[in-house]
């Protein structure tokens, strides 16, 4: 019988069969977010992520109360305002909120796509960028609203963007992938690469090329927070929003200048 290693508090631990993993989860022991060694993707991913877990055992965490009874004749306006929505992040179960409190937590960078939502509507805990309810276009056609309490949850950038494209590498310490910048700000950047691998939540390292000598080439340690499949021109490509962990001060400023003066 196979067996496999998972993490507690961030130590390793096993290994254990798939029945007696089952058991942590369900005596408590075990929080979904921790880690399971795939051995066949040569990887850790967390057990609501794994197939190996059985569907019925990721339902363990699954709030029993305190959401609002969906109300099929609410209006879109209504519904943004109904308490249905819990976040589990960092081993921790938070909520209920409401849809435009979530959305705000994610304009403010407290939450990020690659953390878990779940409401009524849902079977399991789901990744916010694989939730329909969060998709660019659910938030687009809220940010469109004209409720002012809704306006004032899209507040200016911290940082200014700017269009700015040019190829660099990208690289996980596993894999190294070829693409195209679109945006940057001193913040982060947003790229597009023809592999859908890399996750939200992966700290990777880009190495951006000296473009139209705009910006001299540079390195950067880099947490990726969204990502988007696209198609253009008959290609597809996936997108990425990246958040700058460490990146060189002069750098840094050099980006600022130009956003300033492309904006």
């Amino acid at each position: 019988m196979s067996s496999y290693f998972v993490t507690v508090s961030g130590q390793t631990s096993g290994p254990y069969t798939i029945g007696e993993i089952h058991e942590k989860i369900k005596q408590g022991v075990l929080p979904l977010s921790e880690y399971i060694f795939d051995p066949v993707k040569n990887e850790w991913l967390t057990l609501l992520d794994s197939n190996m877990v059985n569907p019925e055992y990721k339902k363990m965490d699954i709030p029993t109360g305190g959401v609002t009874k969906p109300n099929p004749n609410s209006t879109a306006s209504d519904k943004w305002n109904e308490l249905e929505w819990y976040l589990f992040k960092d081993n921790n179960q938070m909520g209920p909120y409401t849809y435009i409190e979530v959305v705000k937590m994610l304009q403010e960078k407290m939450i990020f796509d690659f953390d878990y939502v779940w409401a009524s509507e849902l079977d399991t805990w789901t990744k916010i960028y694989e939730c329909p309810a969060f998709s660019a276009e659910q938030i687009k056609k809220m940010a469109q609203s004209v409720d002012p309490s809704i306006k004032s949850v899209f507040y200016r950038r911290q940082f200014l963007r700017a269009q700015y494209e040019v190829s660099l590498f990208v690289h996980n310490q596993k894999k190294l992938w070829k693409g195209k910048t679109f945006e940057i700000s001193a913040g982060g950047c947003g790229f597009k690469i023809e592999s859908n691998e890399v996750k939200p939540g992966d700290q990777i390292i880009m190495h951006f090329s000296h473009g139209d000598k705009t910006l001299p080439p540079f390195n950067a340690l880099c947490l990726v927070v969204s990502k988007s499949p696209v198609t253009e021109k008959g290609k597809s490509w996936t997108r990425y929003g990246v958040k700058f962990e460490a990146l060189n001060k002069d750098i840094q400023l050099n980006i600022r200048n130009y956003t300033e003066k492309a904006a």
